[in-house]
C-alpha cells in the first residue's frame, strides 16, 4: 500500500497521545489568559491533534473544556525544537467548537 503524502502539510487527525498532551499542559494558562477568563476551564482534555514539523513543530488541537456539546476548543500550537527551548506558545484559537468540527487551519 502506497500512502500519499504532501510535503508542508498537515497529517489526518489523530487520536491524542502524550506527545499533544505535553504541549497543550503548556499552554492551557496562556489560553486562560488570552482569552480574559475569570475563571479556569472545568476540563482540558486534548481529543484529537495534528502536526506538521517545521523548525519545531506545529500542533493543531482539538480539546474539550467543558461538559456541554459546545465547550470543545480548536488549538494552533507551536512548539520549539528542544535546542531552542522546546516551549510551547498558543499561536491561536477558537472557542466554542463541537466534537464534530473538523480539525481544519483557520
Amino acid at each position: 500500500m502506497v500512502r500519499s503524502f504532501q510535503h508542508g502539510a498537515l497529517p489526518r487527525a489523530r487520536l491524542s497521545r502524550s506527545r499533544s498532551r505535553t504541549s497543550h499542559g503548556q499552554v492551557k494558562p496562556q489560553l486562560e489568559s488570552q482569552d480574559g477568563r475569570a475563571s479556569p476551564f472545568i476540563l482540558f482534555i486534548a481529543v484529537l491533534y495534528r502536526s506538521q514539523v517545521v523548525s519545531g513543530t506545529n500542533y493543531l488541537i482539538k480539546v474539550r473544556c467543558g461538559y456541554g456539546a459546545k465547550d470543545y476548543a480548536h488549538l494552533l500550537v507551536f512548539e520549539a525544537l528542544p535546542v531552542s527551548g522546546g516551549q510551547a506558545v498558543l499561536q491561536g484559537y477558537q472557542l466554542g467548537r463541537t466534537r464534530s468540527d473538523p480539525l481544519t487551519p483557520w
